[in-house]
């Protein structure tokens, strides 16, 4: 494993449903097995995170996320959004989108779909969150 930060210092204002940000993270019918990120999306302060291919040539079967509060015993709720290429939006997994933690964790997202995923922070008690992922087996834009 080798973590790199998603961001840091975040918030329910950095990381809002990202349905609210004007600009897209592809061009239309874009984002599917295509980790190239809009120059247009790669400019704005939120930043998603695209799944890669391992040396066996398949996706890893899960994405390791780390989530770090700034206030020790923190609590924080975390929905997790997908890009979807035929749409053109961000939508929710049908079951386990939305995670409710308290202080420092580790999670995963497993079988991650090879498409772009937002970390949305829809509440958090005290302070700021960091959010780092697993970059052996995604990467940031």
């Amino acid at each position: 494993m080798s973590f790199q930060a998603l961001g840091t210092g975040l918030t329910t204002v950095t990381n809002p449903d990202p349905n609210t940000i004007s600009t897209k993270p592809f061009r239309t019918q874009q984002g599917r097995n295509n980790p190239t990120f809009d120059p247009a999306w790669a400019a704005l302060p939120q930043f998603a995170l695209f799944p890669v291919t391992t040396v066996t040539g398949r996706l890893n079967d899960r994405l390791s996320l780390h989530f770090k509060p700034s206030s020790a015993g923190a609590t924080f709720t975390i929905i997790v959004w997908f890009w979807n290429p035929l749409s053109n939006t961000w939508v929710k997994p049908q079951n386990g989108a939305t995670v409710s933690y308290t202080g420092e964790v580790m999670d995963y997202i497993n079988s991650p779909p090879a498409t772009a995923i937002f970390p949305q922070i829809s509440a958090l008690s005290a302070g700021t969150l960091d959010i780092y992922y697993d970059s052996d087996y995604a990467i940031r834009g």
